[in-house]
């Protein structure tokens, strides 16, 4: 008699899900082993990177802010490789293959007070996702000290630093000099400092020299090289740097608030409070600067939502996995001695007319998620859309079209948890009141809101004054100091019929004050977006000029609104109206921070604590410990391995080799 096949209920469609589902139906008769069945809360897949194209507004795409893929994922390049190579489009389709999903991205920049800062990147050999060792920190220690020996180097020949290279000839040893400005006179530090805060260049070059410096003080003094970089997590990574004997001119430089301002890293959204395990954000930095294959950063050429997760939902129902939209878990229930996931009980938020909801349209050939449900193929969806419902919303209003639960034995065997952080504490009540692991996850682990700006400007980027590449910028001025320039999408939006159509896209984002909603407050998300709204305007007449001198009316006037596209009716600043702002408040859509010391709180994808529930997201226990697409699909990876428990490599789980641990 043929075995049972075990049955799994994944919960949610974030990355970490789709992985699981992915990694276990990725071999040959995968449908001898499972059954598969994935329940998703509204009308898409994607979790906090769930983008959709707007039919009302030129199909343009709205997203929950600004997503960029690093050259060091290697795991989730590998996963998306693998997607695009068997999904197999026919060639010329929109996003054929992942080389034309994505593209590669050089040119960064860090925003100083009065000036860019420009960091154009040389690729370096492979293709993102192709297997390779990940870099030991011994690898980064050798490859950071000639650098470091470099840019001494540099700044000593620089014209103008003469006193300064003669008092170091005569004051300090050539040993103390190359291993960094601990070893230099006070007093020749001072004199030296006071004059690069003068000199652009030469402060860049101290500012990159006494970075290294600490860092590699530091991860000789504290063991990073013996023990990993979870050594020094429970620190601050300006307190560490500090520690080591960073100067003040780098901790408040560009470049280490960068990392800041990058990974939201403010608790509460607070920017008087920027905190982040210096762990966490050293691996990555590292690996993010050593370790990438062909370029450091890779766009996509189209919204998240259609790059990334259009084409993983075909290949997965493609492969017999069911999905269930419109299902939204509510609560787990452990079995009485709870060892055990028992039942699952769900909100159906709505009845697919057919039976199965088919959730993608074609614009322009390219299957994409809409802004909204498809009405037409709801039973509710007259009364959904009259009333606006957002059934992606924590605070919709809307009554449930029915309750379900699925039970162990009957609708599921194993279940994969892949719900987000800030979305568990209802959901897991009974194991976080159960198990003290749950608790501290809940209480060390936390998460923040964000917020996100989309404009849609006439002019091109040198018609707003901006004489440099195309950019990915960060350090601007808070909340929205990140930028991207995302004007390639451009050309996957429907603007034909316009008579003034954009030029140019601006992507913001940043962190949001965290102020959470009461559970019945139905008007809080409308509320929260107009805030943002108001907040960005206010933001861009503040600080937008420093970007796009030619974007400023003058005189104290604030940013020229006539630039952007909007309807001819709308005059002044009501044309922000017809731009896109957004507030991530829902639960589902809070960032995961690594604050210091946190990291040693989250469960690992097999730690449940429970023998039948597997754990997938960007808050898992993975080895990188950070809020990004890479680290989910690491759970996601994990959580198959520990389900099909069959030997998969995951590169990047470990700092160390098994034998050095």
């Amino acid at each position: 008699m043929a075995p049972q096949r075990r049955k799994i209920a994944i919960l949610g469609g974030g990355i970490g899900a789709l992985t699981t589902a992915f990694e276990l139906t990725a071999r040959d008769g995968w449908q001898d082993r499972y059954e598969i069945d994935l329940y998703q809360l509204g009308f898409r897949l994607g979790g906090k990177g769930a983008s959709g194209c707007n039919r009302k507004k030129n199909d343009r795409i709205e997203e929950h802010g600004l997503h960029i893929w690093m050259g060091f994922y290697r795991n989730a390049f590998s996963l998306i490789r693998r997607c695009y190579d068997e999904l197999a489009r026919p060639p010329g389709a929109p996003l054929a293959s992942w080389r034309t999903a994505f593209t590669p991205h050089d040119f960064i920049t860090w925003e100083e007070s009065a000036a860019h800062w420009f960091g154009p990147f040389r690729r370096q050999s492979g293709e993102p996702g192709d297997p390779a060792p990940v870099p030991t920190p011994a690898d980064y220690a050798r490859w950071l000290a000639p650098r470091m020996a470099l840019g001494w180097w540099h700044m000593a020949g620089r014209r103008g630093a003469a006193d300064w290279a003669r008092g170091l000839a005569r004051d300090a040893s050539m040993g103390a000099a190359w291993f960094g400005a601990r070893a230099l006179p006070r007093t020749l530090i001072g004199a030296f400092e006071r004059r690069v805060e003068r000199d652009d260049e030469l402060r860049r070059l101290w500012v990159g020299v006494d970075l290294v410096a600490a860092i590699l003080r530091g991860m000789l003094t504290d063991g990073v090289l013996r023990r990993g970089f979870d050594a020094i997590d429970g620190d601050d990574f300006r307190a560490w740097l500090g520690r080591h004997g960073a100067r003040a001119l780098t901790l408040d430089s560009a470049l280490v608030r960068g990392l800041y301002d990058f990974v939201f890293a403010y608790e509460r959204g607070d920017e008087a409070r920027p905190s982040i395990g210096a762990g966490t954000v050293l691996r990555v930095m590292l690996r993010m600067l050593f370790d990438y294959r062909g370029a450091i950063f890779y766009r996509m050429n189209a919204g998240m939502g259609e790059t990334v997760f259009a084409p993983l939902y075909q290949l997965l129902r493609r492969r017999g996995v069911r999905f269930h939209f419109f299902h939204r878990a509510d609560r787990l229930r452990l079995s009485p001695d709870g060892a055990a996931l028992d039942a699952i009980e769900l909100g159906v938020q709505a009845t697919p007319k057919s039976g199965e909801y088919q959730p993608l349209i074609d614009v322009a050939g390219l299957p994409c998620w809409p802004t909204e449900p498809l009405y037409d193929q709801l039973v509710e969806g007259d009364a959904l859309a009259a009333r606006a419902i957002d059934l992606e919303s924590a605070w919709s209003g809307w009554p449930d079209a029915a309750a379900r639960t699925l039970r162990r034995g009957a609708d599921f065997d194993d279940v994969v948890l892949g719900i987000p952080l800030g979305a568990l504490p209802p959901v897991a009540a009974e194991l976080i009141a159960a198990r003290a692991e749950w608790r501290n996850l809940v209480e060390h682990v936390r998460t923040v809101p964000t917020q996100a700006m989309q404009l849609w400007l006439k002019p091109d980027l040198p018609s707003l004054g901006w004489r440099a590449p195309a950019p990915i910028l960060t350090g601007h001025a808070f909340p929205h100091s990140t930028w991207a320039d995302f004007s390639h999408l451009l050309g996957r939006e429907q603007w034909s019929q316009e008579r003034e159509p954009p030029r140019s896209l601006a992507y913001f984002c940043g962190p949001l004050r965290d102020q959470p909603p009461a559970r019945g407050d139905v008007e809080a998300p409308a509320r929260a977006d107009r805030a943002a709204k108001a907040d960005g305007v206010a933001w861009l007449d503040r600080h937008a000029a420093q970007l796009w001198p030619r974007a400023s009316q003058g005189n104290g006037a604030g940013f020229d609104w006539s630039l952007a596209v909007a309807p001819d009716e709308q005059t002044g600043r009501a044309r922000a109206d017809a731009q896109y702002f957004r507030a991530n408040i829902n639960p589902s859509d809070r960032y995961v921070q690594s604050l210091p010391g946190s990291s040693q709180h989250r469960l690992r994808a097999d730690g449940s604590g429970v023998c039948n529930l597997w754990l997938a997201g960007d808050w898992v226990r993975t080895g990188l410990n950070l809020g990004c697409i890479e680290a989910a699909v690491m759970a996601g990876r994990q959580a198959a391995r520990a389900i099909d428990g069959r030997p998969m490599e995951i590169p990047g789980e470990r700092d160390l080799p098994e034998a050095h641990r």
